[in-house]
C-alpha cells in the first residue's frame, strides 16, 4: 500500500508526462507487486467465484448501475456548491486534448480490471484474512487515503463511496470479474458516455 501512495500521490502532485499513461503504468506496477507478493493468492482469486459466468454479467452491469445511480443523485445534491463543481469540472478536464478511444480501451482493459485486482483481489483479501469486515474497512479507508494527494473533497468522497461499493460486491460474491465488469463499465458511463453536466 506504501507504493500505491506514492504511486497516486505522484499522479495527481508529480510531474506527470502524461496522466492516462501513468495512471496505467501504476495500476500495473501495483498488480506485478500482488503477484510477487502472493502468486497463488492471486491465481486463485482470478479463478474463484460463488457465481457463474450469466450471474457475473447480470450482477456486474446492474451493480454499474446501481452505482451510477448513486453518484447521479449525490451530483443533484453536490452541484449547488461552488466548489463541487469546480473539482467535478477539473475531473473531467483529465479527457481533454486525449483521444477518449485510447481512455475507454485503457479504462476497460488496464485501469478498471488493475484496479479491482489489487485494492479489492489483494489488499482486501490480505487484510481481511482473519476478519473479512477489518479487511473491508482497511481496504476503503486505504483507496481514500491514497487520494489525499489530489486536494480534492469530491473525488476523495467519490473514492471511499467506490471503495465501499466495490469491496462490499467483492465480499458478498468474492468474484473479481464481477467486480472488474462492475467497475469498468461504471467508469465508461460516467466518464466518457453519460458524463455529469458541470455548469
Amino acid at each position: 500500500m506504501f507504493v500505491a501512495a506514492i504511486a497516486f500521490t505522484l499522479l495527481f502532485t508529480g510531474v506527470v508526462f502524461d496522466f492516462w499513461l501513468q495512471m496505467t503504468a501504476s495500476v500495473l506496477i501495483l498488480c506485478a507487486l500482488s503477484y510477487a507478493f502472493d502468486p497463488a493468492g492471486c491465481r486463485e482469486m482470478l479463478k474463484s467465484s460463488s457465481l457463474p459466468w450469466p450471474g457475473v454479467v447480470l450482477v456486474g452491469c446492474l451493480s454499474a448501475a446501481a452505482l451510477y445511480g448513486v453518484f447521479y443523485a449525490g451530483h443533484c445534491v453536490s452541484s449547488s456548491f461552488a466548489f463541487s463543481r469546480s473539482e467535478t469540472g477539473a475531473i473531467y478536464a483529465l479527457k481533454e486534448g486525449t483521444n477518449l478511444w485510447l481512455v475507454a480501451f485503457l479504462m476497460a482493459f488496464v485501469i478498471g480490471p488493475g484496479e479491482e485486482i489489487f485494492w479489492s483481489g489483494y489488499v482486501q483479501r490480505t487484510l481481511g484474512k482473519r476478519s473479512a469486515s477489518r479487511g473491508l474497512v482497511l481496504s476503503v479507508a486505504a483507496y481514500g487515503l491514497v487520494h489525499l494527494g489530489s486536494g480534492s473533497v469530491t473525488l476523495i468522497g467519490a473514492a471511499l463511496v467506490c471503495g465501499l461499493f466495490w469491496g462490499c460486491l467483492y465480499q458478498r460474491f468474492k468474484s473479481i470479474w464481477l467486480n472488474v465488469l462492475s467497475h469498468v463499465l461504471w467508469d465508461i458511463a460516467v466518464f466518457l458516455v453519460w458524463p455529469f453536466a458541470v455548469s
